[in-house]
Order: C-alpha cells, then structure tokens, then sequence
C-alpha cells in the first residue's frame, strides 16, 4: 500500500514511487481505453519537440517505450527540434486527429504562448492533455566559486539592512 508522506509543514510529499504508480495508472487507463477501440491498429507516431538526448527527450522515450510494451504496438518517436519546441508542436497541431500523432511536451507549451506574440497553433484549442508522466523542476543555482550558499534574492529577504 502507497502511503503519502507528510512533511513538517502537513503538506503531502509526492516520492519518486507515487509519481511513478501516478504515470502507471494513466498507462494501464490507455491500455484499458485501447481494448474496448482496438486502438492502436498501427504504430502511434510521438513527435518530440526538444534535441534527441534532452531530459525531455529522454524520459519521453524511456517512458513511451514500456507504454509500447502494455498497448502492443509501436511507439516511433521523432524529434523534431526547433524554436524552442513551436516547429514540433506545429507538426503535431496539423497532423490528422485521429490520435496517431501525438507530442510529447514540457512548460514550453506555455512559456511558448507568453514569449511568442503569434505561434501557428493554439494550445488550448489544438491540443488535449493525455497523461502526465512526469514533474520537471527548476531550479535558480549558482556557481561554486561565488561564495553563495544562497539566492541573493532569498539572502536580502532575510536581511533586508543589507539589501543594495
């Protein structure tokens, strides 16, 4: 039995195992969708946005890999790099909607609508979320020769006197 840890705060904490019996389930959910459709009949093509070898890339393919296992059928992935993710979701927001073409995707999505003033798609109206397998976190980090152990941005909050 799964049970969430709680940290001082009484906040959940999600582990490396909750995650991954989180992305399990929407595996075993398409697997149980595909055999009432007989979906799949043929190789799903998955279109990653980012360079061959990115972390988003990877754990795309790792994952879509054992998902090709459970639904029995190919998953071809092909990266299609470019604009930060646009020329990759522009491909997949043309192809047919017939669930054959799917992307894999990131907060590019997102940051893609606020830096871009006109992309050639629409996120909201293009695209539907299929199943999340995965938490990208980000992180601010310095480099080890500048003495800091902190943010300067977190040091002045502590120590407002000492703000420039």
């Amino acid at each position: 039995m799964l049970r969430a840890k709680i940290d001082e705060g009484g906040s959940r904490v999600v582990t490396p195992r909750i995650r991954w019996c989180h992305a399990w389930y929407g595996v075993v959910s398409v697997k149980a969708a595909a055999a009432a459709d007989s979906y799949p009949s043929r190789p799903i093509r998955v279109i990653s946005p980012f360079p061959a070898g990115s972390a988003s890339d990877t754990v795309g393919r790792v994952v879509l890999d054992k998902v090709s296992q459970i639904l029995g059928q190919a998953m071809v992935v092909e990266a299609k790099p470019g604009a930060g993710g646009i020329v990759g979701f522009a491909d997949v927001a043309k192809a047919d909607p017939d669930g054959y073409t799917l992307v894999t995707s990131s907060t590019s999505m997102g940051t893609g609508m606020v830096l871009h003033s006109h992309l050639p798609y629409d996120p909201d109206k293009d695209f539907v979320s299929v199943a999340m397998f995965g938490v990208q976190p980000n992180v601010l980090v310095a480099s080890k020769e500048s003495g800091s152990r902190r943010s300067p941005i977190w040091s002045r909050r502590q120590r407002p006197s000492q703000a420039r």
